[in-house]
């Protein structure tokens, strides 16, 4: 009994070309759905963290003058917090290496 060669099916580069776009769409369509739920679950957990926040300064009963000041004095010594403001300076531009 003979055995027949089975033709092998090319596939051209236009054709590779074609499935690997197809592939990489729907990769970047699954990326773009994942991103935007994660971005959507974060901002949940910071109102949340906001609200919760919120409540707490309210039930304190103390002021905003009160809560920044031991806000300022109680983690930090003077130097710390002093640290804390030039990398914040820096952080948003206020503040260039060259001044500190």
């Amino acid at each position: 009994m003979e055995k027949i060669a089975r033709p092998r099916k090319t596939i051209s580069i236009d054709e590779k070309i074609a499935k690997a776009k197809e592939n990489f769409e729907k990769a970047r369509t699954r990326y773009d759905v994942a991103a935007k739920e994660l971005e959507d679950l974060q901002a949940k957990q910071r109102a949340i963290h906001r609200n919760e926040l919120i409540q707490a300064v309210e039930k304190s009963g103390k002021s905003y003058a009160e809560i920044m000041a031991f806000r300022e004095s109680t983690f930090y010594s003077a130097e710390e917090n002093q640290m804390l403001n030039w990398n914040e300076q820096v952080k948003y531009g206020k503040l260039t290496v060259k001044q500190i």
